[in-house]
């Protein structure tokens, strides 16, 4: 009985989904719902698309050519499933794995507070002032949090915060690059790899920020090595703050390091590598994920002419 509870609610769900696409469409165009549910529908059969991505990519827009070059959610999982093995992506999972192996590249010193003696940790705090603490699972940019001693009575009450926090690797916190440091205290610049026949393809590039508890993501042109248009938040919602023409700093150091660590992981073919850059220009390995930014890399005016990745993936692999 519960699982029928749960299907209906799914469907019950989904229909309002679609109902508020439906209405958001005809606000934009005028046509009639009738005509775009039907188109919906034929997107989401012929295209592998949802509802949402209806919307995003704007669809309703453009005709077959066009939509032929989105990688749209089935289109994504079918080519995720031959760059990635599952099966492997333990190395990705476990932060504290995937940074010791990849020590060469981090330039600075990361902590297992586990590992620490209450003595090793206080000097550390001492010594360092500003901390970064991040979980062992999941992305940087979603588990982060910073610490100021400034902001406790001592090192005892910082380490408690942080162990009440579930939190387990720290750091010193990297001085931002003097160009990204107005962005936020902590800016992610985010590289999407692809290895096929020994070359290493860039896909896409994004930088990632907190405002609060919002991620906020802006795209980054590979040739221009600029944020062009608007960044976003977790929702879609553009962000109040324009950094349109801001030029990502030693932009050619981060991808010669993701074409080096791409072809040393070489066993899972498609990689978002992140990097933190500092004042002097040095580039900072921070992260690796499997890459599922798919969407937000092809709202429309990222995009040149329109056409997304899938034209792309196809001359790569």
């Amino acid at each position: 009985m519960e699982t029928l509870k749960n299907i209906y609610n799914k469907i019950k769900y989904y229909i309002k989904r679609l109902n508020r696409t439906i209405k958001y469409v005809h606000r934009k165009t005028g046509r009639l719902c009738v005509f775009i549910f039907f188109d919906i529908i034929w997107c989401i059969i012929f295209y592998g698309c949802t509802d949402n991505e209806y919307r995003i990519f704007e669809f309703y827009n453009i005709y077959s050519d066009l939509r032929k070059t989105y990688m749209t959610r089935r289109k994504y999982k079918r080519i995720n499933r031959k760059l990635v093995d599952k099966n492997i992506t333990s190395v990705l999972n476990n932060k504290e794995t995937l940074l010791r192996r990849f020590k060469d590249y981090l330039k600075r010193n990361v902590y297992n507070t586990n590992d620490m003696s209450f003595k090793e940790f206080e000097e550390f705090a001492f010594l360092n002032k500003n901390i970064v603490a991040r979980s062992k699972q999941g992305s940087f940019i979603s588990t982060y949090k910073t610490y100021d001693l400034k902001d406790y009575r001592s090192q005892a009450f910082m380490k408690d915060k942080i162990d009440k926090d579930k939190l387990s690797l720290v750091e010193q916190l990297i001085p931002n690059h003097k160009i990204l440091l107005p962005i936020n205290d902590i800016v992610i610049i985010n590289v999407v790899s692809v290895v096929n026949k020994n070359n290493v393809n860039i896909a896409s590039s994004t930088i990632k920020f907190k405002d609060g508890n919002s991620v906020i993501s802006g795209y980054v042109d590979v040739d221009s090595k600029k944020v062009i248009k608007s960044l976003r938040d977790n929702n879609g919602k553009k962000y109040s703050t324009d950094y349109d023409g801001v030029e990502i700093p030693v932009f050619d150091k981060v991808i010669k390091e993701v074409k080096e660590l791409a072809m040393e992981l070489d066993e899972i073919k498609q990689v978002e590598w992140s990097f933190i850059i500092n004042n002097r220009g040095v580039v900072h390995f921070v992260d690796a994920n499997v890459w599922d930014d798919y969407v937000f890399c092809q709202i429309p005016e990222y995009l040149e002419d329109r056409v997304g990745l899938m034209p792309y993936y196809k001359k790569i692999m």
